[in-house]
């Protein structure tokens, strides 16, 4: 009976926080709207996509981590003229989920987007990980560890 009135007292303050979450959400997405919806207007747009940015932020300053966010954070940077905002959205986004396909797009059309000097001073280094093949987490690494430790020992055994 024990466990389970602890259980309860930890789901407890769960839906308080994403209540407060998602009430923080809709205040969001219109302002993002608004500047799809004013693309023509190209400095009003400019002015909602900021605003979006600034609210994903506060979302990033009150503690929510999710590669959503950032996703939705860098998008609204883009299209706000922040890049250097944008490019650490991404990064942080990608810091919670390495293998996001779409953010690493995104990242790399920011990149590309950034005027460097001549010299090349300041270039990130070039990505050698192809960006169409799947970038194993390290949880994967871990799991395929063991087996691989396993053959290779087999292997030695028999070659021995």
């Amino acid at each position: 009976m024990r466990p389970l009135i602890v259980g309860w007292v930890l789901l407890l303050p769960a839906p308080v926080a994403a209540r407060t979450d998602e009430e923080s959400w809709p205040t969001r997405k219109p302002r993002f709207k608004q500047g799809v919806d004013h693309k023509d207007r190209l400095l009003q747009s400019r002015k909602y996509f900021s605003r979006s940015a600034d609210a994903y932020l506060d979302l990033h300053k009150r503690g929510m981590r999710a590669p959503a966010l950032y996703r939705n954070l860098g998008n609204a940077a883009v299209l706000a003229d922040r890049w250097p905002e944008a490019i650490w959205a991404y990064h942080t986004g990608l810091k919670i989920d390495p293998t996001d396909r779409a953010m690493r797009e995104h990242l790399a059309f920011v990149r590309a987007k950034v005027i460097y000097p001549s010299s090349g001073q300041g270039r990130p280094d070039a990505d050698v990980w192809p960006i169409w093949l799947h970038r194993p987490t390290l949880y994967e690494f871990l799991g395929v560890a063991p087996i691989l430790y396993t053959c290779l020992c087999i292997a030695l055994a028999c070659f021995w």
